[in-house]
């Protein structure tokens, strides 16, 4: 998955009923706390639930993980621009 793929994503996550305010992935897509920790312990909680509505938090956290830092707010600033 490219940047832009995972942007468009996390803007879809948004207009779900458990995405509103990034969903289990609140703490790094809302809160700017996109430290390697923070994404990982999105990626955990994410898996745990073992929920389907949350399976979109865990590809988006599983592929952040794969981000550096700057790219994670890159991509976390173009998926607010898409939704707006």
């Amino acid at each position: 998955m490219n940047q832009d793929q995972l942007a468009t994503m996390i803007a879809e996550l948004y207009r779900t009923e458990h995405g509103a305010s990034g969903g289990c992935n609140h703490i790094v897509l809302d809160d700017d706390n996109t430290e390697d920790e923070n994404v990982w312990f999105c990626l955990g909680y994410a898996s745990a639930s073992h929920d389907s509505p949350y399976a979109p938090c865990v590809r988006i956290a599983n592929a952040l993980t794969m981000l550096s830092e700057a790219e994670r707010i890159e991509v976390i600033e173009l998926a607010w621009r898409l939704n707006r």
